[in-house]
């Protein structure tokens, strides 16, 4: 049973993940002039995509994961509404748990930048229900992944 538990938590922290980062997201392509008052953050996300692409054909996991957590959480702040990183904040020790296990593979790496880069557009054309179906996307996708990979370890384990 420790296994099935383990797995359920991996979920509830994913959809956790996608709820605060979707409903961001939205916020997020719904204000207008977004960009101007978070100048310094926009441009980290927007190289965020650059570094997390260096850091994977690096091989550097620990630098892909900050980036990846510096993009969620510039949407975070973005959205203008302070709750929502304030919401999620408890949950990032879990959530940067389950991003090392989801980008110590190869495959996701190379995706997740992939993926970040059309939230990335979808905010900056003001695409509201876009951008939030791709955060949620982005994050449901790797709930899947790893409760799929969980339940291999676990069963091989058993």
């Amino acid at each position: 049973m420790p296994g099935a538990r383990a797995c359920a938590w991996r979920r509830s922290t994913s959809s956790m993940r996608a709820i605060s980062t979707s409903c961001a997201a939205r916020s997020t392509a719904q204000r207008r002039g977004w960009r101007r008052p978070i100048t310094r953050r926009t441009c980290a996300s927007a190289a965020a995509t650059d570094v997390g692409r260096r850091a994977v054909a690096n091989g550097l996991v620990p630098a892909v994961i900050e980036a990846d957590i510096d993009f969620h959480l510039f949407i975070y702040e973005a959205s203008g509404n302070p709750l929502i990183g304030e919401t999620a904040h408890p949950h990032w020790q879990h959530l940067r748990r389950v991003m090392a296990a989801a980008l110590s593979e190869a495959d996701l790496r190379v995706s997740v930048w992939d993926e970040h880069e059309g939230i990335l557009r979808a905010l900056e054309a003001g695409q509201t229900a876009e951008a939030e179906e791709l955060c949620r996307g982005h994050a449901e996708q790797m709930a899947d992944v790893l409760t799929g990979r969980l339940k291999v370890v676990i069963s091989r384990a058993a």
